[in-house]
This record gives C-alpha cells, structure tokens and sequence, in this order.
C-alpha cells in the first residue's frame, strides 16, 4: 500500500517536472518507474535493464537517462558503491536513507532509526527545503570482523610458530657450539697428554745417554 502511494506520488512529480521541461513522458520512461519499485533497493542500471527484458526491453542507455533524470526529479537519490558502481534507491515519501557501509567488502546494508529521521524531521534549515536525505556509516561488517578476527588468530599461530623455530634453531646452534667448544678442549687435552709423554720419553733417553 505505502508503495503504492509512493509510485502515484513518483508519478505525479514526474509528471510536474516533465512538463516543466517540454519533455515526453514516453512509455519507456513509465516502463522504467514502474521497474524501479518493482527491483530490490538499492538497484543499479543492470537490475532494472533484467527486470525490464522480460516485461519492456529497453537499452541500457535509456534506464541510465531515465534513472537520471528521476535523480533530478527527486524521486531517487544515487550513490557510489565499492562492489557495484552506481546505485539508486527510491526516496518518495522518504525522508531519510540509513545505510552502514563495510570498508572492508564495500557491502552496503540498509537500516533504520528512529532517533536519526526524528532528528531530520525537525531539522530546519535558512533558505533551503530539505526533502530528503541519505545516511551513510562506514564501519567493518560482522563477517568481515569475523574473517578478520580469523585472520589475526592465524597471524598469531603463525608467528609463534616461527619463534618456537627459531628458538630450537638458536639452542640447536648453541648446543652443536657447545660440542665443538668441547671437542676443541678434549683434543687439546689429548695433545698436551701426548705432548707430556714425548717430553717424558725425551728426558728419560737423555737420563741413560748420561
């Protein structure tokens, strides 16, 4: 019903504005207002274009013009998504468009709350009629806090695993260090034992020589 009601009121501001200009309002141009309450908000050129290929086809230039123009009517607002390109939502008899935007995956989800459109509802402004107006909130989304949380965990693992290796590395090389050092002292024990033996040997010959 409220749907209803915004389409008549979508085409009444159409029909004011079009008439304004000397524009045609030609069938193309109602097959394209009737497609935008009928697609999923937000909806993009290529949606509206595969709704209509079964009920009205059109080209894609004349939904972009056409969405276009509703854009200066007042009868959409647009906005750039990370993931899809342009989007556009309808927003007659709208006052406020609540959207949380991820940073992370430029997912866009749509929300509302009543303390932000009690705000704008009272809002005024010096010479200027506000008709309506889009929230949007940057944040990270709960899968992608999730994946990133994962992420991190993994990160961790993987860097105490690389200390726990490098610490068997460095008591590996301390320990073959330490059995050279002592390979070092049992050889020279074992030269200065020989070294005894021939002196020894040495002085006991010169003992019968004499």
């Amino acid at each position: 019903m409220a749907e209803s009601r915004q389409l008549n009121e979508a085409r009444r501001l159409l029909q004011e504005y079009i008439k304004l200009k000397n524009l045609r309002n030609t069938p193309e141009r109602k097959a394209v207002l009737e497609a935008i309450y009928a697609v999923p908000a937000p909806f993009t050129v290529d949606t509206v274009k595969e709704y209509l290929d079964a009920v009205y086809p059109v080209t894609r230039v004349t939904v972009y013009n056409n969405l276009e123009l509703f854009f200066h009517v007042g009868i959409i607002v647009k906005r750039t998504s990370g993931s899809r390109g342009q989007e556009y939502e309808t927003c007659v008899l709208v006052l406020t468009h609540h959207n949380l935007c991820c940073t992370n995956c430029q997912q866009i989800f749509e929300f509302r709350d009543s303390s932000i459109m009690r705000f704008f509802e009272e809002k005024r402004y010096k010479q200027f009629k506000m008709t309506n107006c889009a929230v949007m909130i940057y944040g990270i989304c709960a899968k992608c806090q999730a994946k990133m949380a994962r992420e991190k965990r993994k990160q961790l693992k993987l860097e105490e695993k690389k200390k726990l290796l490098a610490l068997k590395k460095k008591a590996e090389l301390k320990k073959k260090a330490e059995q050279r050092k002592a390979e070092r002292k049992r050889k020279a024990e074992i030269k200065k034992i020989q070294q005894d033996k021939t002196r020894k040997k040495k002085t006991e010959q010169n003992n019968k020589k004499q």
